[in-house]
C-alpha cells in the first residue's frame, strides 16, 4: 500500500512538488520558526544543528531554517544565529553536513531564511527587556 492509498483525503500530501526549480520529496515544511538555540555569539551550535537534524530524519520534505543574520545590524535577539562573517561557515556547514546526513532521500532539501535589519527597525533590540502574556 503507497502513502497516497494510506491517506486518501489528502493524496497529494506526501507526492513530490517543485517550488520554482527546487524539487521537494513531499508536503511537509519545516517553517522558519525561532528556536533560540543558536549560541549566545550567534554560532550555528550543536543544540540547533540536532533540532533541525531530527527533523530531517523524520521526513520532512523541507527544512527552512530560523532567520540567520547577514549583518551584525541585522541581530535582533539575544540568540539568534547569525551568518554574517567568514569564521560562521564551519558552523554553517556542520548545519548543512548534519541535515544532509540524516535524510533518507537524496532529494530532501533544507534553505536558509537570512535577514537583515531594515533602517527603519530598532537599534538595540537585543538588549531590550522582553515581557511575554505567561510572566
Amino acid at each position: 500500500m503507497t502513502q497516497n492509498e494510506c491517506n486518501p483525503h489528502f493524496p497529494k500530501l506526501f507526492s513530490p512538488m517543485r517550488i520554482g526549480k527546487l524539487e521537494v520529496k513531499n508536503r511537509f515544511v519545516v517553517p522558519a520558526v525561532t528556536t533560540n538555540f543558536a549560541e549566545p555569539n550567534g554560532d550555528v551550535g550543536d543544540r540547533l544543528i540536532n533540532y533541525l537534524a531530527a527533523r530531517a530524519q523524520g521526513g520532512f520534505g523541507l527544512i527552512v531554517t530560523e532567520n540567520l543574520g547577514v549583518h551584525e545590524s541585522g541581530r535582533v535577539m539575544p540568540r539568534m544565529g547569525m551568518a554574517d562573517t567568514d569564521e560562521r561557515i564551519p558552523h554553517l556547514a556542520r548545519l548543512a553536513q548534519a541535515v544532509k546526513s540524516t535524510v533518507r532521500f537524496s532529494w530532501d532539501r533544507s534553505v536558509t531564511q537570512a535577514v537583515r535589519r531594515a533602517a527603519r527597525s530598532r537599534a538595540n533590540r537585543c538588549s531590550r527587556r522582553r515581557h511575554s502574556p505567561a510572566r
